[in-house]
């Protein structure tokens, strides 16, 4: 029995699917209702209180007193401190935004390109990396703080983007050495560590696992590498050392116990991997096509080993144990959501990664590709239909565009921004919030608690007297 209009849908499918115009479209069409919320997104807790601290202690002040009463995250501290809320640019605050789903976007494209060995982006580089930053997208744990709170998303995912730039880097200077490019590293890393604890540890144990890669296909590990190690070492020193550290860990009471942190550590880690891992694979066999495009080294070039190729499922599930240890090491719990985004930005690109290994060293070899089965595929596709459709986040981002939320929450902030203005020095209160996004906002003031921190740095921003919120009926 045929279907033709089954067969005309998909053969005229086959053949979008190899123009360049179509993966852009999707790539556009994958950020789109993120850029849009970009428009209604506002400030919120710690946005605030970090200007509001280089206002009353002086900028350079500010980043010193932060360095020794509260974290080392030198980088963050510098760019929140500075953003443009300082000169009460909410625009700016909103460009913010937008400038670092470009970044995302740009970062993953150049990534996939250097991973595949390509020389320019073509239908293949630009296809691959729909898949993997749709994957991102749709399941990172928490699309809030990753990207609309710049307080954690300026911590944690401008230190993913600038990672992945790394990468690219050091991947790239065994082809062509360039001193300028040498010199970009070792900025972004001494960045990358004074942004987060988990993004340091991350990039330590990347550049560790770089290092063994060099030697196992290549031979020899680039000087360079120990530099950028030591150059890492040193800034994770200045934000491991810092006294404020002393002073925030002293909130918790966690057992420092390293036996106990890495059994938690790695179920956490293994079970988190059980969830991420079915959706990944299905979505890597779906775009083999397009994998299999991968170009493989030249003759002097690194070769893949069924060493390599052994040894990288270990490396993959370290990056979650690397990840969890420090939380249940410290404080004895998870981390937040915030900095499991980083965890899974770095598994997703590693699985790419060790998928694309396997292409190359198929192709190395002179191997043939089995052809997957047309109904295995379209059970695949049902599968992650199933998985990925009910719930994710951009389906949650789009209805918060379309059901009005979003543009609800817009208008009664500004609503409040206007009474603000209008009544410096005095006391303030407003009526809860009536929509609260689910994919932009973040936590709103306290309500009948004006002596709350939240509460008292937004009050001190607006130069308010006191800042209220009436008690929710509901």
């Amino acid at each position: 029995m045929t279907f033709p209009l089954f067969s005309k849908i998909v053969s005229d499918l086959s053949i979008l699917t190899g123009k360049k115009y179509f993966w852009w479209t999707l790539l556009l069409l994958l950020f789109f209702p993120l850029a849009v919320l970009v428009l209604f997104n506002h400030p919120s807790a710690d946005d605030y209180c970090y200007v509001v601290s280089a206002f009353k202690q002086g900028y350079w002040e500010a980043q010193w007193s932060t360095y020794n009463n509260w974290t080392g995250r030198y980088t963050s501290t510098f760019l929140l401190d500075s953003g443009p809320l300082l000169y009460g640019s909410f625009v700016g605050y909103k460009m913010q935004n937008l400038i670092l789903l470009v970044l995302t976007a740009v970062s993953g494209l150049y990534f996939v390109k250097t991973l595949m060995n390509k020389k320019d982006i073509d239908v293949s580089v630009i296809a691959v990396s729909v898949c993997v930053l749709f994957l991102y997208l749709v399941k990172m744990p928490t699309l809030t703080e990753g990207f609309y709170w710049l307080s954690g998303a300026i911590t944690y995912q401008l230190a993913n983007t600038a990672t992945l730039v790394v990468i690219v880097i050091v991947l790239n200077l065994r082809k062509e050495y360039k001193l300028w490019k040498v010199i970009t590293a070792f900025v972004l890393c001494f960045l990358i560590c004074g942004s987060n604890e988990t993004s340091m540890i991350e990039l330590i144990y990347i550049l560790c696992a770089l290092m063994a890669f060099e030697y196992a296909s290549a031979r020899s590990i680039p000087k360079y590498y120990y530099a950028l190690l030591v150059i890492s070492l040193i800034g994770a020193a200045i934000i491991i050392f810092a006294p404020g550290n002393a002073i925030r860990s002293s909130y918790f009471h966690g057992e420092k116990n390293i036996i106990n942190a890495l059994i938690l550590a790695g179920g956490v880690g293994l079970s988190r991997m059980q969830e991420w891992l079915q959706d990944i694979l299905i979505l890597l066999v779906l775009f083999l096509p397009f994998l299999k495009q991968t170009e493989v080294f030249s003759d002097n070039e690194r070769k893949i080993t069924p060493v390599i190729l052994i040894l990288y499922p270990f490396f993959i599930v370290g990056i979650l144990i690397v990840g969890y240890f420090p939380a249940f090491w410290s404080v004895g719990f998870e981390p937040p959501l915030r900095t499991v985004n980083v965890l899974y930005w770095i598994f997703t690109f590693s699985c790419l990664h060790y998928a694309i290994l396997l292409v190359t060293y198929i192709k190395q070899k002179g191997g043939v590709f089995v052809v997957v089965p047309q109904f295995v595929l379209w059970i695949l596709v049902f599968i992650a239909f199933r998985d990925l459709a009910p719930q994710n986040n951009l389906r949650t981002a789009s209805m918060d565009v379309v059901s009005g939320r979003a543009i609800t929450y817009d208008r009664e902030m500004e609503e409040r921004y206007q009474a603000m203005e209008r009544s410096k020095g005095n006391d303030v209160v407003f009526k809860p919030l009536t929509a609260m996004p689910k994919s932009i906002f973040c936590t709103d003031i306290e309500s009948e608690h004006p002596e709350d921190w939240k509460n008292v740095c937004m009050a001190d921003y607006f130069h308010l007297k006191s800042l209220n919120l009436t008690k929710s009926t509901e």
